[in-house]
């Protein structure tokens, strides 16, 4: 009904809105097979209802958009137009007649969780508002995804969190961090002396450098050249086939 409960003759409504068609179906199996006898359920989805939901805040399109039945959050920030760049992605509030709920995308943007656990958040009527970027945290260097990070609200994290949200160091080997961060003086301080399990503070920027490694089997000559000062040693065993190489 518009309601969003299924209607049987043998047994109590059953809610079916806000949940998914596994949900749904394996609860009618039961109810089948606890109120009836030597009965069983077939259960497939004919048609799929269009849900109104409302999306606003830090998103490019917001307003009221029409989605089907089993949609999830990010098929609706879609629909909206996508996050703004002054959009959370942490703190997006959910409202509607059952619940509110507070959801962090990382998870699932970093392949933690399954985002289809998300689906069942949404109905018919449900608001979702996308607050401003809360705190962040900027790593650059030698890691895979050099960018800015925004923090937990209201929760201490690691400088290894977010090392780890980076994709980790790009290379193998030593490296060192160093650390930008504003007091609350308003005074700059870099510093060195950075430790992985030290909590993260809004506007700190992380610096990860590769530790420099000595070239082994390279042979390097310095001058009036024309190519790259650098040979490999197989190749160039003797400065007398470094010479003669006319490329030089």
């Amino acid at each position: 009904n518009n309601n969003g409960n299924l209607i049987f003759s043998f047994t109590s409504p059953i809610s079916a809105e806000g949940r998914s068609f596994g949900e749904v179906k394996n609860e009618i199996i039961e109810r089948v097979n606890s109120e009836l006898i030597e009965t069983r359920a077939y259960i497939s989805l004919g048609e799929v209802k269009e849900i109104s939901v409302m999306v606003t805040g830090e998103v490019n399109a917001p307003g009221i958009i029409q989605l089907n039945g089993l949609t999830n959050i990010f098929e609706a920030l879609q629909k909206a137009g996508g996050v703004k760049k002054t959009g959370s992605l942490r703190n997006i509030k959910i409202i509607n007649k059952k619940n509110n709920s507070i959801v962090d995308l990382y998870p699932f943007i970093f392949g933690s969780i399954n985002y289809l656990n998300l689906s069942n958040l949404i109905g018919n009527e449900t608001l979702i508002v996308v607050p401003p970027i809360g705190k962040t945290i900027a790593i650059s260097g030698s890691v895979a995804l050099p960018g800015i990070y925004e923090m937990r609200k209201n929760e201490k994290q690691s400088f290894d969190e977010f090392i780890n949200l980076s994709g980790g160091i790009e290379y193998p080997g030593n490296f060192r961090s160093s650390l930008k961060r504003v007091q609350k003086n308003g005074q700059e301080i870099i510093t060195g002396n950075v430790n992985k399990k030290m909590s993260t503070q809004n506007g700190d920027i992380l610096i990860i450098t590769q530790s420099i490694v000595d070239s082994i089997g390279e042979v390097r000559v310095f001058g009036s050249i024309n190519q790259s000062p650098s040979f490999a040693l197989d190749n160039y065993p003797t400065l007398n086939s470094i010479f003669r190489d006319k490329s030089i």
